[in-house]
């Protein structure tokens, strides 16, 4: 009979040292260094035939390269599946 009340006892004790022993990973992610920091850019968009490059970036040969590769591979895509797109597709560079 002393059996069921240590039963009963001992399951509350359990259960709450669970949850004190993983309080500390709870907070983990209130300091600075895990935080998202925010940064706004100046995006441009450079349109070509088929693509909209929306871009930050202050060389504009780098731009155009992609947008010279972005167009190649349309010409692919539309030789091996006879598809074409019907509005301008966004790239975005980072």
């Amino acid at each position: 009979m002393w059996y069921a009340c240590v039963k009963w006892t001992i399951r509350p004790i359990i259960f709450l040292s669970t949850f004190i022993g993983s309080a500390p990973g709870l907070f983990s992610q209130d300091f600075g260094r895990n935080k998202v920091h925010y940064d706004t850019k100046d995006f441009r968009i450079r349109e070509t035939p088929h693509f909209e490059i929306y871009h930050y970036l202050k060389n504009d040969s780098i731009v155009n390269h992609w947008a010279l590769e972005a167009e190649k591979w349309y010409g692919i895509h539309q030789e091996i599946f006879r598809d074409t797109f019907k509005t301008r597709n966004p790239l975005i560079l980072y």
